[in-house]
């Protein structure tokens, strides 16, 4: 019972604003450390949300994790002037999209690793 619990906490990440934090990172620090950090962030969110088999979650994580995000950034309007050419709402859903990418990488990885066959039986 506990181990169904942990499961679904790993969903409860996702309520967490990502992209808005990488951009407040940017904005605040002129640093892209965001960035690179949700890249691999993505990527490890993928490999262990098919390792563990909860690729709904992970579907599901990401649209709230954008919904959060895309609202906190209406709040801030500082940002209005600063992405150029975009408006950081429409950067938050261009992001979104393209952190997709390391995220199909790390599903794609953890599928390769779950059917990969020991190699115990090419032993001469």
């Amino acid at each position: 019972m506990l181990n169904n619990y942990l499961r679904k906490a790993a969903f409860l990440i996702f309520i967490i604003p990502f992209v808005y934090f990488a951009l407040l990172l940017d904005f605040r620090y002129h640093s892209v450390f965001g960035f690179i950090f949700l890249i691999f962030l993505a990527l490890l969110a993928g490999f262990i949300f098919q390792y563990t088999k909860q690729l709904l979650f992970l579907f599901i994580g990401n649209i709230v994790s954008t919904v959060t995000s895309y609202l906190s950034c209406l709040k801030f309007s500082d940002w209005h002037f600063f992405y150029q050419p975009f408006k950081p709402t429409q950067l938050i859903l261009i992001l979104a999209v393209i952190y997709l990418i390391p995220q199909a990488l790390g599903i794609f990885w953890a599928a390769v690793f779950l059917h990969r066959k020991p190699d115990s039986e090419h032993i001469v």
